[in-house]
């Protein structure tokens, strides 16, 4: 048994804002961001948390104590910003890095151009991700980016039908097996989740040359349909695991970076989430 033990919570805060490119046709994007009082980058005290105030992308070389995201990340289908295991997630993961979440309830094409949208925006970007379809559409961005870490949760990996416009899910396993040996995946994954069964998941990452590693959330479905407390609690523990994936730290993971796997699991007696590392 190997416990992350957190230290104190840091005081996440968020600013709600509408992006849109320079393009006056361009739709609105309900974006969210997260980050710490003070962020990798820099002190925000320049920063109006007023919802909905259009936060304009920072000009290069241009100094104005604005977070700069280091993760981009979208929600699944029919879901928004609020979804509990998205918020939560990224405020665990904003513990050690600034996150933006950004909302688009179209194909996977789309969104992976706002994605695209959003990277040229913020070049501060340095890993994509998203639940379920979002994580689908970090896929396809990645293909023509320089981004080299993906976080794929949820990834609908044993999805059987395809009703995406645009673009057959059955083309998501060949992405995969595209990614160079250069990008680092992390998928995170429920122990009952039917869209993503963990033996195509393991199937898939043997043929990847791409290096991942693989957190399951033990009992979790799909949608991590926990009672709401518990629900946010361990998407949050994921979140902050996967912020010490992205600064390099790999320490609760096994050794062997090829097969690693980590288990996630409720401890009744000590009533928090624990990781397990799994044996063989």
């Amino acid at each position: 048994m190997s416990a992350i033990q957190a230290p104190p919570a840091p005081q996440i805060s968020r600013i709600n804002f509408q992006y849109s490119s320079p393009n006056p046709n361009s739709d609105l994007y309900p974006c969210r961001l997260y980050f710490t009082a003070t962020p990798p980058h820099g002190p925000v005290s320049a920063i109006s948390t007023e919802a909905n105030i259009p936060l304009e992308p920072v000009a290069e070389g241009e100094n104005n104590e604005r977070p700069k995201p280091d993760v981009l990340l979208t929600h699944g289908a029919g879901s928004q910003l609020d979804n509990p295991a998205l918020d939560a997630f990224a405020e665990g993961v904003a513990r050690t890095h600034t996150v933006l979440c950004f909302e688009d309830q179209g194909s996977v094409q789309r969104r992976a151009a706002t994605f695209k949208l959003l990277l040229d925006a913020f070049p501060s970007v340095t890993a994509l991700g998203g639940r379920s379809k979002g994580s689908v559409a970090a896929v396809e961005a990645s293909r023509s980016s320089s981004v080299k870490k993906l976080i794929l949760f949820s990834l609908p990996l044993s999805y059987q039908r395809s009703s995406d416009p645009g673009r057959d899910l059955f083309q998501l396993p060949q992405d995969l097996l595209q990614l160079q040996p250069d990008v680092d995946v992390l998928f995170i994954s429920g122990e009952r989740d039917a869209l993503c069964l963990a033996k195509d998941l393991a199937e898939i990452r043997k043929g990847m040359k791409a290096r991942s590693w693989w957190i399951q959330i033990e009992g979790a479905d799909h949608g991590i349909k926990f009672e709401m407390e518990r629900r946010r609690s361990v998407c949050e523990f994921v979140g902050k695991i996967t912020g010490k994936w992205l600064g390099g730290d790999v320490s609760a993971f096994s050794k062997d970076e090829k097969s690693a796997d980590m288990l996630v699991g409720w401890d009744e007696s000590r009533k928090e989430f624990l990781s397990t590392l799994y044996e063989g």
